[in-house]
């Protein structure tokens, strides 16, 4: 279960806001480029992770790659992008061939791994497999970050049988997922006879991070579409949809997020699509209704960030950043690299600027506006700008979302 860390007042640790303001930026870590056309130290993308210190950043110079395993924490950052893809691709897998795993994570428990401009897709060919995995998939990461990129689940073609869509993402318990900029869907299940006289498997979901906190800012997030369903000679139930089946069997469409506790802001998260139920009465099939979509969120607890603050960017060397302030209050911006887990304030509030750390930090006047540099630094992708209004107490910082840099 995923647990956060409270610092139980507010006031203090706005103190350790401004005073960590007046500290340098973090060192930056390694950097290994790769190119798969020559001209860097490596030319292969697996080898450059296999031999990179803890914590380096891997500058992945285009190419397509797969399938790839991380077991250390990692940066990978597409210069511009890379892509992750699988295809054709086999193992031995429970009912048959299965395809290889795009990304796979066998961390020690305490790693991270960030990734940026970057896809991960598949296509798995139904004559050949009779399962796929998901797009990331594993372990032992403590925190996962996803920037400006696609994550899509592998997509099923030329069907022979019965395909079950899949998670484009799916992690064991304790991680945080922080996605920013970026896209994920779900697969969707088909079957290429119809399934007569049952239902199929629902879509797959988007994410699916039981006992995890999943950070959606500027995400779109979608679950797989539910198997169409056929019928003959006698209807699968004596009204129209939705129609009794047992879950996961059910052709209801994948969930947008599976997850303990989901923070987002300026996301769009749906369910896929369910599944279309067609009844042949013996002269042609006949459309019987719909199976419900799937939910957008199976959460404990799911919290919708708003915000009064207008953000402009400006293009040149790095990025500028304007902040206008609508609300009439004075706030402190704080720019800085994501936390690990969030800090929960007095009044519960989130704040997920690394406050031992930041970047910059500026006062932003009531109904005022202000312009913050971010120099073009590899090290900066990722980095986010977060408001705490200095309203009356006990909830002293507010509002703790405004954007994330991106260059």
């Amino acid at each position: 279960m995923y647990r956060s860390r409270s610092l139980g007042q507010a006031l203090p640790a706005l103190a350790c806001v401004v005073a960590a303001a007046l500290s340098p930026a973090l060192a930056p870590a390694q950097s290994i480029r790769v190119n798969p056309n020559g001209g860097a130290p490596f030319t292969d993308l697996q080898t450059a992770i296999d031999a990179a210190p803890h914590g380096a950043t891997i500058r992945v110079q285009g190419g397509t790659w797969g399938p790839l395993t991380v077991r250390r924490s990692v940066r990978l950052v597409g210069e511009p992008t890379f892509e992750i893809f699988v295809q054709g691709q086999s193992l031995a897998g429970s009912g048959g061939i299965a395809q290889d795993r795009a990304l796979t994570l066998l961390g020690s428990g305490q790693d991270e791994l960030e990734l940026s401009h970057c896809t991960i897709h598949g296509r798995v060919p139904g004559p050949l497999f009779a399962q796929c995995f998901p797009a990331i998939s594993g372990g032992g990461f403590r925190s996962i970050r996803i920037l400006s990129s696609l994550i899509e689940a592998p997509r099923w073609q030329n069907v022979t049988g019965l395909a079950v869509g899949q998670p484009a993402i799916s992690l064991a318990p304790g991680a945080h997922l922080w996605l920013a900029d970026t896209a994920v869907v779900g697969g969707t299940s088909f079957d290429c006879c119809g399934s007569a006289y049952r239902f199929g498997p629902r879509g797959g979901a988007a994410i699916e991070a039981a006992g995890c906190l999943v950070t959606a800012l500027d995400a779109q997030i979608r679950g797989g579409d539910g198997l169409t369903t056929y019928w003959s000679f006698f209807p699968p139930s004596n009204s129209a949809c939705p129609c009794p089946a047992n879950a996961p069997f059910d052709s209801r469409g994948g969930a947008g997020v599976v997850a303990e506790l989901l923070l987002e802001g300026n996301s769009s998260i749906t369910g896929g699509l369910g599944g279309e139920v067609w009844f042949d009465p013996g002269f042609g099939f006949q459309p019987w209704g719909q199976q419900p979509d799937g939910p957008a969120a199976v959460v404990t607890s799911r919290v919708t960030w708003t915000d009064d603050v207008t953000v402009t960017y400006g293009r040149s060397l790095g990025v500028v950043v304007q902040l206008k302030d609508n609300s009439g209050l004075f706030s402190l911006v704080v720019m800085g690299l994501p936390a690990t887990q969030p800090i929960e304030l007095g009044g519960g509030e989130w704040v997920y600027v690394d406050v031992l750390g930041p970047v910059v930090a500026q006062g932003l006047p009531a109904n005022g506006q202000i312009s913050i540099a971010v120099p073009r630094d590899v090290n900066l992708i990722g980095a986010m700008l977060a408001t705490h209004f200095a309203g009356p107490p006990p909830t002293a910082l507010s509002r703790p979302l405004v954007t994330v840099i991106r260059f």
